[in-house]
């Protein structure tokens, strides 16, 4: 198979999920009681003449139904790091606009902070628009399936097994097109807001307004979707290919520690990653992390201590490696071996 033809198969397929994506949304409520520097603001709030900008409010939520989930979703004018009860919890960035609430669910008073800096994963400029904020409730089960079948997908694209690729092609188009979902233009437009593949409508020659929509989630769309999707893992289960080995995957993240930004950028990154890091590993007790550089260790004791006690506690249970021989990661590409060993 040709990579075009290949890459075009894949298109297919991401863009066919994509339309099912919104699908898994039971509720979405706005959330937009925030506050800064003691002043309420209303959403869309630009602050455009600051560096960095500190948004908070107080929220309480009671557990959702079985089988939901619930998330804040928000794009505050940049990278930013979520406190909640004054203890660093995890990052929203242009990748990542949710953060998990469900452990927070428990009826009880609690306290949200946004630090927000008007940049972007790389350094590149942000509009300081903090533009929205919601709190979205989830079906698990659909989520889970959903994200089954992008992982299929991404097999497709990175295998070199030219029959591998061909047959996952085969029955992944086969659950798709079986997948019977209202395809109205009203329902499409519903949509839009969660749906990946929607910015594309904006350069159209009538552009559709994308809203935020209440959630597509149905329960007899929702027991169809199970059905075919459970005849399609059974399919990609038993496909006819000889299984390699064991592939063991750990988190890691490449901080720079001064790039495209001040270092002072640089130790506010460490916190948003790291906390991310410990909240992930807190919610899955599979999940590993590993980590270079000692001096990035040295400032979060500074900054956050108390983080930096969560971390040895991960590190002493076996889920957090400390990697590396060197106080900095160097780049190892260009410099020389005697550079190498002088920087050791």
């Amino acid at each position: 198979m040709s990579y075009r033809k290949k890459q075009m198969e894949v298109s297919h397929l991401r863009r066919a999920l994509s339309e099912l994506i919104p699908f898994t949304v039971i509720k979405r409520e706005p959330f937009d009681a925030w506050i800064q520097n003691g002043n309420k603001i209303t959403l869309p709030y630009s602050w455009a003449e600051k560096s960095l900008a500190v948004f908070e409010c107080n929220f309480r939520l009671d557990r959702p139904l079985a089988d939901s989930e619930l998330y804040l979703n928000a794009w505050f004018g940049g990278e930013t790091l979520i406190k909640i009860d004054q203890k660093p919890y995890g990052q929203i960035n242009q990748f990542h606009k949710e953060i998990d609430l469900l452990p927070f669910c428990d009826g009880k008073s609690h306290h949200i902070e946004a630090v927000t800096v008007p940049r972007g994963l790389f350094g590149t400029r942000e509009e300081a628009v903090f533009r929205h904020c919601y709190i979205v409730t989830y079906n698990k089960t659909m989520r889970k399936m959903i994200s089954y079948t992008q992982n299929v997908i991404s097999v497709i694209e990175e295998t070199d097994n030219e029959s591998l690729a061909n047959y996952l092609i085969d029955v992944a188009n086969d659950f798709l097109q079986s997948v019977d979902f209202p395809r109205d233009i009203e329902t499409y437009k519903k949509g839009l807001f969660d749906n990946p593949t929607a910015k594309e409508v904006g350069t159209t020659w009538t552009p559709v307004e994308i809203v935020p929509g209440q959630g597509l989630f149905d329960q007899d769309f929702f027991a169809l979707f199970t059905e075919k999707f459970t005849q399609f893992k059974e399919k990609v289960k038993k496909a006819p290919f000889p299984k390699y080995g064991t592939v063991y995957v750990t988190g890691h993240s490449h901080i720079d520690y001064a790039w495209l930004w001040p270092v002072e950028e640089t130790k506010r990154k460490i916190v948003r990653t790291f906390a991310n890091a410990v909240s992930l590993a807190r919610k899955y007790d599979y999940f590993i992390y590993s980590q270079s550089s000692a001096q990035m260790y040295r400032d979060l004791k500074e900054t956050e201590p108390k983080l930096f006690e969560e971390v040895k506690s991960l590190v002493k249970e076996g889920r957090w490696e400390v990697a590396g021989g060197m106080w900095v990661e160097s780049d190892c590409r260009t410099v020389s071996v005697e550079s190498l060993i002088r920087q050791f």
